[in-house]
């Protein structure tokens, strides 16, 4: 899905780089639209996963789900697979030259 939005913004990422916006910052700009999407999952998921406590203790074994090192550790994992998951994508979009990006409308 990452993937999709950053190939969808390609043309706007573009147009700022042809008016003056450097990579660092159009990276920048990118990911942090996926960590704000990330992270807005990962308190709604932290949350759904904390109102059935029991549904998850029944899966998982020998670790309370509720314990705060698992929480963390997971939100740490998802947001890690997310900023890869924009971020190759938004490497390569940045690396487009400006007149490319506008043309391949």
């Amino acid at each position: 899905m990452m993937s999709h939005d950053v190939a969808q913004r390609t043309h706007e990422l573009g147009i700022r780089a042809a008016l003056g916006a450097d990579r660092r910052r159009l990276m920048a700009m990118v990911l942090g639209r996926a960590l704000r999407i990330a992270s807005i999952g990962a308190v709604v998921g932290v949350g759904g996963a904390v109102l059935s406590f029991r549904v998850i203790s029944q899966w998982v074994f020998g670790v309370n789900p509720t314990a705060p090192a698992f929480i963390s550790g997971l939100v740490a994992f998802l947001l890690l697979v997310a900023v890869a998951a924009t971020g190759i994508p938004a490497r390569r979009a940045t690396q487009v030259h400006p007149i490319r990006a506008l043309q391949a409308d």
